[in-house]
């Protein structure tokens, strides 16, 4: 009785991993990882124009200072060196710089906010509305994808 529970046992692992072997096999086929999905890399130029774009940045700064209207923004992109335990492609900021449009020109203290790239693609692009980075170390790997490819 020991030696037939056995057997049927060994038989039913060795089913289940052909089986399993198998429903791999066909996804791999369908979907191979590491394929090539739909993106559209982000570029330095792009990280910029995503600084200077009013409708990303400008909720963002009314919640920090008021009447934002009243300045003159000076968007610039920063790449943080003094984080060390934060991946590279994770140091880009926004910097805002703002001086007053009324007389005297008085400035208000700068403002960093983090890129929101999301909100880039989904604006951007209908179809590749999330962003992803290839590689952590490289500060300059971000693209708008579609992860439902």
């Amino acid at each position: 009785m020991n030696t037939f529970l056995r057997n049927n046992v060994l038989r039913s692992l060795i089913l289940l991993f052909i089986g399993f072997s198998v429903i791999v096999a066909i996804g791999w086929k369908i979907s191979p990882p590491f394929m090539n999905y739909a993106e559209e890399k982000i570029s330095q130029e792009t990280l910029e124009h995503i600084c200077a774009d009013s409708n990303i940045y400008q909720t963002k700064l009314n919640k920090i200072i008021p009447d934002l209207e009243k300045y003159d923004i000076n968007p610039s992109l920063k790449l943080k060196s003094d984080i060390p335990h934060i991946y590279e492609v994770f140091r880009w900021t926004c910097e805002y710089e703002f001086t007053s449009n009324e007389a005297g020109g008085v400035r208000h203290p700068s403002q960093e906010i983090g890129l929101s790239l999301d909100d880039y693609c989904r604006t951007k692009n209908r179809i590749l509305k999330k962003s992803t980075y290839h590689h952590y170390n490289d500060p300059n790997s971000w693209y708008c994808v579609n992860p439902n490819f």
